[in-house]
């Protein structure tokens, strides 16, 4: 499991990793990014939950922005030499540079440091779900730490295929640091910030304009569709 400050790694030029033809990989890394840039990217959610019937309404806001994005995948740098990833000076991990290219199309895989292929495999596997965490099938868990994670909530889909570890920032709302397997790591599945996540009620989504100002796109209510649901299958029986 990554985070964007751990320490003592050994990383990989991606490209020297690709023995074999491994253009699904590239493939599924390129879909993925597609789908932050279409859906996530430069937007805020504002989770309304609550943690049992009788505790208060409470908010989890996390913005997806460009810095944060490269990590999610599984790179931990994007440049030319290898990075310094222990010690006073550690390499910067040029993410912005990373989002800049994927956008202008010229992102260079050359450049992509990462610890395995198979750790990249397994966040997109995950990944694929992210969808999920924007509709009712997304649940929200409480603060911890797991291995060199340390997170402040975190998100998953109602199965566990899709863990997102969640951080405080210097601002207003909360970003993404980490994605977790949650059908590969057993471990992480059984976190009680993940089995004791609980479910949303609201979902609020706004626009990052370019004064840096939130603009509301839209609001969604989870209980509506949840009880229809129920009566659904009470129907079926």
């Amino acid at each position: 499991m990554d985070n964007i400050d751990i320490e003592d790694i050994i990383t990989h030029k991606i490209s020297d990793l690709m023995i074999t033809d491994d253009s699904a990989l590239i493939e599924d890394i390129l879909q993925i990014l597609t789908e932050l840039d279409s859906n996530f990217i430069n937007k805020k959610f504002d989770y309304f939950y609550k943690k049992d019937i009788k505790s208060p309404q409470q908010t989890l806001s996390i913005a997806f922005l460009p810095p944060n994005i490269m990590h999610l995948i599984g790179i931990k740098s994007y440049s030319i030499q290898q990075p310094i990833t222990s010690g006073t000076n550690k390499s910067p991990s040029y993410s912005r540079e990373f989002y800049a290219d994927f956008r202008n199309g010229c992102l260079d895989f050359d450049k992509c440091w990462v610890e395995s292929l198979n750790k990249v495999a397994d966040k997109l596997t995950a990944l694929k779900h992210l969808p999920e965490i924007i509709t009712e099938n997304v649940r929200i868990g409480g603060s911890g730490d797991y291995m060199k994670l340390t997170f402040s909530n975190l998100l998953r889909t109602n199965r566990a295929i899709l863990g997102i570890a969640i951080t405080k920032s210097d601002s207003e709302y909360s970003v993404p640091i980490s994605t977790l397997n949650l059908i590969t790591d057993k471990r992480a599945r059984e976190h009680t910030a993940f089995t004791q996540a609980v479910c949303c009620s609201k979902l609020r989504i706004s626009n990052r304009l370019d004064s840096g100002l939130w603009q509301v796109q839209e609001t969604i209510s989870f209980i509506k569709n949840t009880t229809n649901k129920k009566k659904r299958q009470k129907k079926k029986k």
